[in-house]
């Protein structure tokens, strides 16, 4: 039986006993139904992996003792950014769920001029937070012991002002570029639209910042969908797919 797997933002170390949070406990004790002395995996979200066994169990606090840790990496050999164009909030869920799972290594989301969603700063913490759980168990589903790392909302000048990567693009229909057009890289940064696209003066200052437009197809895909293809086509290319 595949063991249950727990972040925990901290620092890990054998020998420790551990109280999960709420969460974590409600899930591990109501949802799972693990019980003293039965085994579950903790990982820190910056690469170790530890096994430990849960010393008490009780409806609203389960007890963990560490066992042993080691670092274990499940990384994709590529260092992939996503700079995707703020969208639907289902959307950009699916979207760091998916690329997590896909190896996505750096999420970077971004406010344009058609994006739907606008910058808000009331709601900017809570819109975070909830994107880190989301990430946070999509590596607790995946085996990634490492969690992507997310960049706060901001402008596409932003992702224009990043040092180079060895490979820079932006999904656009109309472009001539296919992905087999272009030379493998490891270090990748890609921009992708928001639902109504980019807006001409985006596509100029990507494409002026040293941004390649792609096609990805004949067919027009959605946000969601264009950027895990993306990604999963990336991997297949040039990475561990």
């Amino acid at each position: 039986m595949r063991l249950p797997r727990i972040h925990l933002d901290r620092e890990l170390s054998p020998g420790q006993t551990l109280d999960l949070d709420g969460q974590a406990a409600n899930h591990v004790g109501r949802v799972l139904r693990r019980r003293t002395g039965q085994k579950l995996v903790l990982f820190d979200g910056r690469g170790k992996r530890c096994e430990a066994v849960i010393t008490a169990a009780r409806r609203r606090c389960v007890r963990v003792c560490v066992e042993r840790c080691a670092p274990c990496s499940l990384e994709s050999p590529l260092a992939i950014t996503l700079a995707q164009a703020m969208c639907r909030a289902e959307k950009m869920d699916w979207v760091l769920q998916k690329g997590t799972e896909l190896g996505v290594a750096a999420f970077m989301p971004v406010y344009t001029r058609r994006s739907v969603a606008r910058p808000d700063e009331k709601n900017h913490a809570r819109k975070m937070a909830r994107w880190r759980a989301v990430i946070a168990h999509a590596c607790e589903q995946c085996g990634r012991n490492r969690l992507p790392r997310l960049h706060p909302p901001d402008t596409l000048d932003a992702v224009l002002a990043m040092p180079t990567a060895a490979a820079c693009f932006y999904l656009h229909p109309s472009a001539e570029a296919r992905l087999k057009d272009l030379k493998p890289a490891d270090n990748i940064v890609f921009a992708v639209g928001p639902e109504g696209g980019f807006a001409q003066r985006e596509l100029r200052a990507l494409t002026a910042a040293g941004f390649t437009g792609l096609n990805m197809g004949p067919r027009i895909l959605r946000v969601e969908t264009a950027a895990l293809a993306t990604v999963d086509a990336i991997n297949s290319l040039w990475g561990d797919a």
